[in-house]
This record gives structure tokens, C-alpha cells and sequence, in this order.
């Protein structure tokens, strides 16, 4: 009989899994340990998005981790930014310090700034922002920046919409667009993750103006300004100043604490302010095959074109 403890090790580490439609309660009532049915009693370092799953999720019950990202340093910030820099405020976020955050401009008028988008994988140069933020516009016409404080740009390569966007329930907000290259080696792609936050994750926004917000992920059935639920693709959260400043496709970055570096993963993109403090955003948990798909599709194809 293997000790209580072994078997807990062995269970998070992956050692002894279920697969396919298998289920758990063979596995325990093989070792007659009942009290790590328990979703709490689940313990270990899991390879990135843990705290994504809910308790009762299959992929948490398989213990199988979808893992759409290659890359070891997806998700970890340059906690003093990129290059190092003293803060000048508690609050304010450093340029590189989120390494994954961009800016995207308009080269026809002076290089206005669009809206912001994040870095979502380094192989095929992909990051997600609004719909409405490149609706109508040429890829020849905007550029992406990773800081503003720089001078250099990346040349856009596609735009690709996840469907019609319908601008009145905000629809389909959602875009890839993708660089020519990365120039800046520095530059780091967020995790992703198939679910949505649950209620209370440790998420962290980033305002207009550079400066950290800790929102609150409520439940989302009061997110519109009636009290309604908001549509299938869209969220919201709860930030803590009314002066806060969305900026509109910046990325809502919740943290995974099951690894030791606290990984982030982009879980929203910021739409616009609701009412009060809500802050609505387009939820990529519910449009994550059209993304996982779309990345498989650039990464072949520029397989296919180096060779």
C-alpha cells in the first residue's frame, strides 16, 4: 500500500493520471484514500494555467493542462521593468515591466495611438486587441509598438477578425493581428488560458495613464448598465477608482499562483467602461478554439515560408 503522502505526490505531479473519459474514482478506490477526492487535497506545481480550471472542470478531474503557448517565459513580468528603472510611484507600471503589452498606431495621422493590444505568441508574432480598434483599416496604414518611449515600430503582417462584430452588444470585439517580426528580444508573450477568472482572481489591469489597477472579478450576471447578464464573449470587472481610465484593448492579466514565478495569463481585453466602477471586456475563454486555431494556421504558415 503506498503511504498517503506518496500517492498525493504522485497525483500532482502527473505520475499516476486518468486519461480519456476515465474516471478518478477507480483511481482512489484502488488506494482507499477517499480524502483526496477532494478538489482542495490536489496539490503541486501544475505547468502554467492551474488556477484557470474550476474544481469540477475535466481537464482538472483528467488532469490533463491545455497548454496553447510554447514558450517557458510566457506570463513573467520584468518586475523593474525592461530596461531597469526606478519607480516613481507605488502604482505606476514601468515601461517592459508587463512584457507582453503593445500599442498600436495610425501612420496616416502622425502616428496617432489606436488602442493598445497584448502579445499572445512569439512564434507567429500574434497578439489580440478589439475588433473595432482595426475595423476598416489597412495593414499598411498602422504599426505596433512595444514601448512607447521608443522610436522604433514593428510593420503589421494580417488582421484577422474572429467574426462580424456587432458594435452594439459588442459581438465578436475581438482581433489578432500579427507583426512582420519581433525586433525587441525582450518582448514576452502573456500565458493563455481556456476559462474565464473566477470570481476573485487575482487579476491586474494597467490604465491610460500607466498605472496599476486591481480589479474584482464579480459575478458577471449585473455587468450592463440594466442589471442584465452581459452576451456570450463578454465580461466585466469591478475596478476601485471611478477615476480610472480604461485603456481600451489593454489586456485584463490574471495571476497563476500554482507556479513559482506567479505567471500571468491574458484573460480580457478592455472594451470600455459600463457604469460606476464596471469595466467591461471581451472574455477569450469563449472565443479560445477560434484562437487556438488561428495561432496553429500562422505558425504553419510561416513554417511553410521559411522553408
Amino acid at each position: 500500500m503506498l503511504s498517503y503522502t506518496t500517492l498525493v505526490w504522485l497525483v500532482a505531479s502527473g505520475v499516476l493520471s486518468a486519461t480519456g473519459d476515465d474516471d478518478f474514482s477507480t483511481f482512489y478506490e484502488q488506494f482507499d484514500v477517499p480524502k483526496i477526492k477532494q478538489c482542495e487535497q490536489i496539490t503541486g506545481e501544475l505547468s502554467r494555467c492551474h488556477n484557470c480550471y474550476r474544481c469540477d472542470a475535466e481537464e482538472v478531474k483528467n488532469r490533463v493542462i491545455r497548454n496553447l503557448t510554447a514558450s517557458k517565459n510566457c506570463g513573467v513580468t520584468y518586475r523593474e521593468g525592461f530596461p531597469r528603472k526606478r519607480r516613481p510611484s507605488l502604482k505606476y507600471v514601468l515601461p517592459g515591466q508587463y512584457p507582453w503589452r503593445a500599442w498600436i498606431y495610425d501612420t496616416i495621422q502622425d502616428f496617432k495611438p489606436l488602442c493598445a493590444a497584448t502579445l499572445i505568441d512569439r512564434s507567429s508574432h500574434a497578439l489580440v486587441t478589439l475588433a473595432s480598434c482595426l475595423q476598416g483599416r489597412d495593414k499598411d496604414s498602422i504599426k505596433i509598438k512595444f514601448s512607447r518611449n521608443q522610436t522604433a515600430s514593428e510593420d503589421v503582417e494580417g488582421i484577422y477578425f474572429s467574426g462580424g462584430l456587432n458594435k452594439f452588444d459588442h459581438e465578436n470585439e475581438l482581433a489578432i493581428i500579427t507583426t512582420r517580426k519581433l525586433s525587441s528580444k525582450w518582448v514576452r508573450e502573456a500565458c493563455l488560458c481556456p476559462n474565464p477568472p473566477q470570481i476573485s482572481s487575482r487579476c491586474v489591469m494597467v490604465s491610460a495613464d500607466d498605472h496599476q489597477v486591481i480589479p474584482n472579478v464579480p459575478k458577471q450576471e449585473h455587468c450592463l448598465d440594466d442589471s442584465s447578464a452581459p452576451p456570450a464573449g463578454m465580461g466585466c470587472v469591478i475596478t476601485p477608482k471611478q477615476e480610472y481610465e480604461p485603456e481600451l484593448g489593454g489586456g485584463l492579466f490574471c495571476i497563476d499562483e500554482s507556479t513559482h514565478r506567479h505567471t500571468y495569463s491574458v484573460n480580457g481585453v478592455t472594451i470600455r467602461r459600463s457604469h460606476g466602477n464596471v469595466v467591461l471586456v471581451t472574455e477569450l475563454s469563449h472565443y479560445m478554439d477560434w484562437i487556438d486555431k488561428k495561432l496553429k494556421q500562422l505558425n504553419n504558415n510561416r513554417k511553410k515560408y521559411k522553408t
